[in-house]
Formats: structure tokens, sequence, C-alpha cells
């Protein structure tokens, strides 16, 4: 490091530049720049970034307080749409953020694709910058996200259980609505994130919540049966249709998901159900599946109903 600093410094400060500074980590070079008339917010046209969002990108807090004592603009954007404060929340730099906030930061605004910061920190499961970022929402009586992903459901797609564990114990229940919370349990359904799903319904997400995929038909359509197992012991219901017609069952028979038809038929799933005017049943989507295991458990389920 002391090589390059003292490379830059034989360079010459008239041809460097505010980024290879903060590249070397020479934090004279980098206030001599701005002692001279540099602006803090030069920008980096082949990077398309700022000394701030660059500073930010490696933690370099010292630097970044420099930028910001020479009144380094904290909502300029990166080509990409992002701040620093996007950035911080991202890699998880806790410190970065406490100190943007202290300068003005407005920690809630979204970036290029309308995710909040607190969205972006739960998705990478940063659960201390979640925390930061929670409180700070709720003491501004800003809304936990305007985003179009709520940090729950966010944080249960990215299998992300600590930060999914903390807004569901959060004090505040502005931390999630009920919508949200079943939400989350059908896309970590659909990803097979089982702890996600354990979280979730021990905080009264509804196994059975009218939607065009419930649960127990992800699940069985997905093979993740240990989560198929979680949500019938959770008091889901194993006749709930989905928006074909199909019941568990039947949706387990098309899927040729042998294990989830077995215990389906344990459970005591209808075996005479049907759908669409009897054109399907479970036989009859077994016989086209063509398991002849399915198929022999579906005909012996018949006769013992007879």
């Amino acid at each position: 490091m002391a090589n390059n600093k003292e490379a830059l410094h034989n360079f010459g400060s008239s041809s460097l530049t505010l980024s290879a500074a903060i590249e070397s980590g020479d934090a004279d070079a980098l206030r001599d720049l701005l002692k001279a008339g540099r602006s803090p917010d030069e920008y980096e046209w082949d990077a398309g970034t700022t000394p701030l969002i660059q500073a930010t990108e490696k933690r370099n807090l010292e630097a970044m307080r420099i930028l910001l004592k020479y009144r380094a603009t904290i909502s300029k954007k990166h080509k990409d749409g992002y701040t620093a404060i996007h950035v911080a929340s991202v890699i998880g730099f806790l410190k970065g953020l406490e100190l943007l906030s202290s300068y003005g930061g407005d920690l809630t605004e979204p970036d290029k694709d309308n995710l909040t910061p607190l969205v972006l920190a739960a998705s990478e499961g940063h659960v201390n910058v979640v925390h930061y970022l929670f409180h700070i929402s709720r003491s501004s009586n800003s809304p936990c996200s305007s985003s179009p992903v709520t940090p729950l459901v966010i944080a249960a797609i990215r299998n992300k259980i600590d930060v999914v564990e903390f807004l569901l114990h959060a004090e505040d229940k502005s931390a999630y609505s009920l919508s949200e919370l079943n939400q989350a349990l059908l896309q970590a359904t659909i990803l097979g994130h089982e702890e996600v799903v354990r979280a979730l319904l021990e905080h009264t997400a509804d196994p059975n919540y009218k939607q065009d995929l419930p649960p127990i038909h992800a699940a069985i359509q997905k093979g993740h049966h240990n989560i198929l197992l979680l949500l019938c012991n959770h008091d889901a219901n194993f006749e709930i249709r989905d928006k074909r017609g199909f019941t568990p069952l039947m949706t387990a028979c098309f899927e040729r998901n042998l294990p989830a038809v077995k215990y389906l038929l344990e459970i005591g799933a209808n075996v005479k159900a049907s759908a669409r005017n009897g054109k399907y049943t479970p036989l009859k989507i077994a016989r086209r599946a063509k398991v002849p295991e399915i198929v022999q458990l579906i005909e012996s389920a018949l006769e013992t109903k007879f």
C-alpha cells in the first residue's frame, strides 16, 4: 500500500483522480485533491460511479468521512441507478450506513428497481443492518417497504432465516402484514426452504390461504415431502382445490409423486374426488401418468371404499 501511495504522489496530483486515491487507500492524496478544489462528486466515467460510492464499496470509512466533509452528494447515483446507501445495505456495511445517515442520507429511498435499503439488506441476510434500518423506518413513520417485494417475502425467498426470525419477532407488527406472511409461506414452500416454512407456520401463517396455488399443492409439485408433512401437521386442508379444481391427491398423481400419494392416502385423502364434471379423478390422472405403483395404490384405496 505504501508503494502505491508513493507512486501516486510521484505521478503528480494534477493527473491524479479521486478514484485512484480511493483505490490506493491514500487518504492524504484524497484530502489534498479536495483541498485543491476537486469536486467530491467527480464522476468516474469508465466505472460509472462516484467517489463516495467507490469508498463505500471498499468499506473505507476514512475516505467516506473525507468526502462527506467536503460535501459529497449522498444521493448521487451509479450508472446502474444505486447510491452509496444502497451499496452499504447490500454489503451489510452498518458503520457506513450510520455515517451516511449522520450526514443526512435518506435511508428509506428506493433504488431504480424501487427496492428500499431495508429490502436490499434483507435479501442478503444482513440481520444487523435490517434491525437498524427497520427501526429507522419505524422512527421516521415510513412504511417498512414501498417496494414491489417486502423484507419478509424477500428474506423467505432468499432463505435468510435470521432475517425472517427477526421480522417475525419484532414487537412492531408493521414488520409484516398477514398477506405478506402468507405470501412468504408460499414462496418458501415453492423453493423448499423448510426452516423458513416452519418459522412462518409457527407465527400463524395460514397453510390454507386461498391462492391460485395453495402451499400444499406447491409442496407436492416441487417434491418437497418434508414441507408437505409440515403443512399437514399445521392443519393444512388436504382436500383444498387449486385453480384447476384438483385436490392434493390429484396433484400428486399428476406429478407422479409416489411418496405424496402414499402419505395423502394414509391420512385419508378422498380417493373419489373429481374435477371438471368427472373428467379428472385420482385414478384417471394416475392412469394417464403411467406409474403402475400409483395406479395400484389408487385402485386398492378405491376397493376399500366399497
